[in-house]
């Protein structure tokens, strides 16, 4: 069993449209618009698995918008329980394999596009 984690990547209207595979930045709900964002916090523990990214989105909404360095082109709503825990926070979750597959069964429903790489990793986790 691999230890996958949830980052937080900042609020959805401002960080979205800046978001690109390496991106280690991120805007959150009170930056000034022509900021250079802050640090993605990224976890101080070692993981093996898959690193998800997620945005905040009012009112209290979360998408997940990248799965390891791939940019979904349509996010995937977060749903408590599901996909981690009940609301995420700023600081990084820690998810299991089975929250991660259903993670990345959602982002192929979601982005059929993609669905050689994230079944890659579905194939991965099993």
């Amino acid at each position: 069993m691999a230890l996958h984690t949830l980052v937080y990547y900042g609020y959805f209207d401002l960080s979205f449209p800046r978001l690109h595979p390496g991106q280690k930045r991120c805007w959150k709900k009170s930056a000034k618009p022509n900021s250079a964002g802050d640090p993605v916090e990224l976890p101080n523990q070692k993981f093996d698995g898959i690193l998800f990214g997620f945005m905040e989105k009012a009112p209290k909404f979360f998408l997940i918008v990248k799965v390891d360095d791939l940019v979904l082109r349509a996010p995937v709503l977060f749903v408590g329980g599901r996909h981690g825990p009940a609301a995420p926070g700023p600081a990084w979750s820690k998810l299991d394999d089975d929250v991660a597959m259903n993670i990345l069964v959602d982002a192929i429903v979601a982005n059929p596009e993609y669905r050689d790489v994230l079944g890659e990793r579905i194939r991965q986790l099993r």
